[in-house]
């Protein structure tokens, strides 16, 4: 009993960070409710997305009734059941596809989902493996561009070590002892690398810019000046082109009223 720590202190002890559904750092993860927009679609969190993409070029029809399930744990459960040749020879339900968690409005369209699959064979594309690391990538780097408060607590994990932690996944997650290839902790740190060079750019240039402005003599500013009032009237071409097309319909139409009052004159 003296080693029964809860999972915030086994995280700390353990020095890396680890996180599952209700474990750790919630953001983290594809169950976390972080709208984003990708593929030309809205998705609640990313298992809604990498779910639907599984189907959505040969069973678009099942694809949709994923994207309209509206939990996430519901979405995943009915994303990996298939008929097909890559699923298996007969639908297996799990506990969670016949009692759908939490929500009434998703009974009826889970049921509705698992009998459209049996039907119908629904089964995975054929390049699914080849394509769906990408797929997770893309979803993940969508979700937290959406976000930039989710990349500050991302890159507030410094150098930590990120774990997907559960024994029911040894691709995506650590197998729950460690052996797992943890795919998803690989992805979501290479994302903390990238947001962390991008940070250092920004501010790299935001001190060459302070730079510049220090030093510059009073001649620099003039010209910068003149080309920020050149670049406003570059911008603002059409308004000025339009405003000298109506001074010269006002000017044509002045004259010639001056002239048909000088010709008519006695």
């Amino acid at each position: 009993d003296e080693f029964n720590f809860s999972s915030q202190q086994q995280i700390q002890l353990m020095g890396d960070i680890l996180f599952y559904k209700d474990l750790g750092p919630n953001y983290l993860t594809n169950f976390a409710y972080t709208p984003f927009k990708l593929w030309g679609k809205w998705w609640p969190t990313v298992e809604h997305a990498y779910q639907w993409r599984k189907y959505n070029e040969f069973f678009p029809d099942y694809a949709e009734l994923i994207y309209c399930i509206r939990h996430p744990t519901n979405v995943f459960s009915v994303g990996v059941q298939r008929t097909g040749a890559n699923g298996g020879a007969k639908l297996c339900l799990r506990d969670d596809v016949q009692r759908p968690k939490a929500l009434p409005e998703d009974v009826q369209k889970v049921a509705h989902a698992v009998k459209w699959g049996v039907t119908n064979g629904v089964d995975l594309r054929d390049d699914w493996h080849e394509i769906r690391e990408q797929v997770m990538e893309e979803a993940l780097e969508a979700k937290f561009r959406a976000h930039p408060a989710l990349q500050q607590l991302l890159l507030a994990t410094g150098d930590l070590k990120i774990r997907e932690h559960t024994d029911r996944d040894d691709f995506w997650a650590d197998a729950g002892d460690g052996s797992g290839t943890n795919k998803l902790g690989k992805m979501l740190m290479a994302l903390r690398a990238t947001f962390r060079k991008e940070k250092l750019q920004r501010e790299a240039a935001k001190a060459d810019k302070s730079d510049i402005g220090e030093k510059k003599p009073e001649s620099l500013k003039r010209k910068q000046t003149e080309a920020t009032w050149k670049g406003l009237a570059v911008a603002n071409t059409f308004e000025f082109r339009y405003d000298a097309a109506v001074h010269k319909v006002a000017t044509d139409l002045s004259r010639g009223r001056k002239n048909k009052r000088q010709n008519t004159a006695p």
